[in-house]
């Protein structure tokens, strides 16, 4: 008999939602948008590190943390954090850098993990040194080695799988459009990615059996302007776009908008990599609706499918990461208002972006099935009072609001009731609010989030048993995959 751990049910007393006398926000479900591919941040170098598994449950886990989904790794960036020497398939080549055990502790958490070059090898390199500019201006890859640097990847993936981490995808360089003087990095242009893309790391990752990761380029350092300049030529190439792409950029100058070259083929675009640098850290409510607000935009303006931050975890003075030196910013748990809830597959659905002044609303749900969520940020000093009004939706008798504020962190609040399709609620000052489908009662199947139940689970006769995580129930064997 399968053995399972079960939380203890705590019942909220569902109460009736008053008419409200502020804004009326529509939300329809049968109106889709996006795919949502999930949320997430870096785990790069070996600072902060190994706190990771300290704090792997506050930031994957969708029961008790942000339920992150994604998590971009480094690879290739002269060998202090990125496999070794790759040159072959081998267990140097999985191993080191951003360590083996932290990918497999990350991956058992079922979270999408990504992989990004800093710097192709050294001796693949222009002038020798992983160090993009040393003292000569630009460096890049020599186009000499395009099929051995091609290879060195493929090799990489496959170290990767034989423990067990099985990249969901790759990128090509970060940041081409940047060549840094103390760090690890290349220089591209466009004509040089497509062609390295589709004539060589393409038909490597093909023929080892591949196929399916998905490649991310060109992770430039602006979203406006360089995006299209280095992406242009790939996503109109009838000859890379026979690829599984993944369109992506940096936000560094918070301006992010549509792609269409890429979304209007049907590829992905995601936003790979933004913090504030240089700043004091500040884990602050009001920061965390900078970066709440952030992602509002890039789901319904840019209508983009991913967004991550810059780092999980690191012992910095600035805003890199999401925990620093022990501290859990507020805008990680602001970000799980996404992250716990919407998760990968979920469709964004049409809902009223701005019913009142400094409020924004965005909604999402599953592709099957009756799950939702409604994710409403109030940037106001003061408390908001907003109807939900819902059309398309069955079966829905109460809400359970989920907030996010200076003195909560994704807490849990009293159920609110859905009279004729609409509820209610005044939104908390300063705070962002995930409304899901309440539950009944305690489902019998709420598992505790841990990666050994989740195992446990997989391994069982029934790969798709139905888990609820948060009041979110969907296909373990799916998220795994």
């Amino acid at each position: 008999m399968r053995r399972i751990l079960f939380l203890a049910c705590v019942s909220l007393c569902a109460a009736g939602g008053t008419a409200g006398q502020g804004r009326t926000a529509a939300v329809a479900w049968d109106t889709t948008y996006q795919v949502i591919d999930g949320f997430g941040a870096a785990i790069i170098g070996a600072d902060g590190g190994d706190e990771l598994a300290t704090y792997a449950d506050t930031l994957f886990s969708t029961t008790t943390g942000a339920g992150f989904s994604i998590a971009r790794a480094s690879m290739t960036d002269g060998g202090e954090y990125g496999p070794g020497d790759c040159s072959t398939v081998s267990a140097s080549c999985a191993g080191s850098g951003v360590g083996l055990s932290r990918l497999q502790l990350i991956a058992g958490y079922a979270v999408r993990i990504t992989a990004t070059p800093w710097s192709p090898p050294a001796p693949m390199k222009s002038n020798g040194s992983w160090i993009c500019d040393t003292g000569n201006g630009n460096s890049w890859l020599l186009s000499g080695s395009y099929g051995s640097y091609a290879t060195w990847i493929s090799n990489y993936v496959q170290s990767l799988a034989n423990y067990g981490v099985h990249l969901y995808a790759l990128s090509l360089q970060n940041e081409p459009d940047f060549c840094p003087t103390y760090y690890g990095g290349a220089v591209w242009t466009a004509a040089q990615l497509d062609t390295f893309m589709k004539s060589n790391l393409g038909p490597a990752l093909s023929s080892a059996g591949f196929g399916n990761v998905k490649i991310i380029l060109p992770e430039s350092m602006q979203c406006a302007g360089s995006l299209s300049a280095l992406s242009d030529t790939i996503f109109n190439d009838p000859g890379a776009t026979i690829y599984p792409l993944i369109a992506a950029c940096h936000d560094y100058g918070l301006n992010a908008g549509p792609y269409a070259p890429a979304q209007s083929k049907g590829f992905p675009y995601w936003q790979t990599e933004v913090a504030y640098l240089g700043t004091s850290f500040d884990p602050s409510m009001s920061n965390a609706l900078v970066w709440a607000n952030q992602i509002h935009n890039f789901l319904t303006v840019a209508n983009g499918n991913a967004w991550l931050y810059w780092q999980f975890v690191l012992d910095a003075s600035d805003d890199e990461a999401l925990i620093t030196s022990g501290t859990v910013a507020k805008r990680l748990w602001a970000i799980g208002n996404w992250s716990r809830y919407v998760r990968p597959g979920w469709l964004r659905i049409d809902a009223t972006s701005s019913p009142t002044g400094g409020v924004s609303d965005s909604a999402f749900r599953a592709p099957s099935g009756g799950q939702f969520a409604i994710v409403a940020i109030n940037n106001n000093a003061s408390a908001q009072q907003v109807t939900f009004s819902l059309s398309g939706f069955t079966n829905v008798s109460s809400v359970a609001p989920m907030v996010t504020s200076a003195t909560q962190s994704l807490a849990a609040q009293t159920n609110v009731n859905v009279s004729d399709q609409s509820f209610s609620y005044s939104l908390p000052a300063q705070s962002v609010t995930t409304f899901i489908l309440a539950s009944s009662g305690c489902p019998p199947n709420l598992l505790v989030d841990t990666p050994a139940n989740r195992r446990r689970l997989y391994m069982g006769v029934d790969k798709n048993w139905p888990t609820a995580r948060g009041g979110i129930s969907f296909s373990l064997e799916t998220a795994l995959r």
